[in-house]
């Protein structure tokens, strides 16, 4: 699923009309540039936190969403081969209207109608969300798939891939929507918005910040 349709360009921003099922985020718009907290590159303890999403508009008989991040441009945006997996999210009630940022944790998902969500295994090999980590070969995008579905997915067994995800929402989907983001690595100079980890520019990222003379 998902294969072969058009993944809106960095340059597009037309979004859907406001009655339409559709998802956004406060971090990023679309087409616009994830943060560097929601990324593998960020300054601990502000790293791989998940994006926050909202849906709006669910359509009639919505009985639970899933999420699906992925890589479409893995593992060059000149040659891409496949999608990487960042993060597969299902069984999530309709009652809630957003996942905020963070949630990734078992703290998190511990509370209220979080208990109901499961997620399943990225392409790290492990359960959750796992931001934004590319080679420094261009800017990447980042698609955040939502999809409502008329019944709650339960048990698919350990270690639900987004594959195992997808064969189980076939004849299932009421409607899908989807929002992008970009990412590129970059060489920050030392100043008070850039971190630079010493010996290692290609690990660059939003952080703490080595001050510049008579900053």
């Amino acid at each position: 699923m998902g294969r072969g349709r058009r993944v809106p360009s960095p340059a597009d921003d037309e979004e859907p009309p406001a009655e339409e099922f559709r998802v956004t985020s406060t971090a990023f718009t679309n087409g616009g540039k994830i943060p560097h907290k929601f990324t593998s590159d960020g300054h601990a303890p502000q790293t791989n936190l998940s994006p926050p999403i909202a849906w709006h508009n669910l359509p009639e008989g919505t009985e639970s969403l899933a999420v699906i991040m992925v890589d479409v441009d893995a593992p060059d945006p000149r040659d891409p081969i496949s999608e990487w997996v960042h993060w597969v999210v299902y069984d999530i009630p309709p009652a809630l209207k957003e996942l905020p940022g963070g949630l990734n944790s078992k703290q998190a998902f511990n509370e209220g109608m979080y208990q109901e969500i499961k997620e399943g295994h990225n392409d790290f090999k492990v359960p959750g969300y796992i931001g934004p980590n590319p080679p420094p070969n261009g800017t990447h995008r980042y698609v955040i798939r939502v999809y409502a579905l008329d019944q709650m997915m339960g048990k698919l067994g350990n270690k639900v891939s987004k594959d195992k995800l997808e064969a189980a929402m076939e004849g299932h989907i009421l409607a899908e929507t989807e929002i992008v983001g970009t990412y590129s690595k970059e060489k920050f100079g030392p100043g008070r918005d850039a971190f630079v980890p010493p010996g290692r520019p290609q690990e660059s990222g939003q952080g703490t910040p080595f001050p510049t003379k008579g900053a």
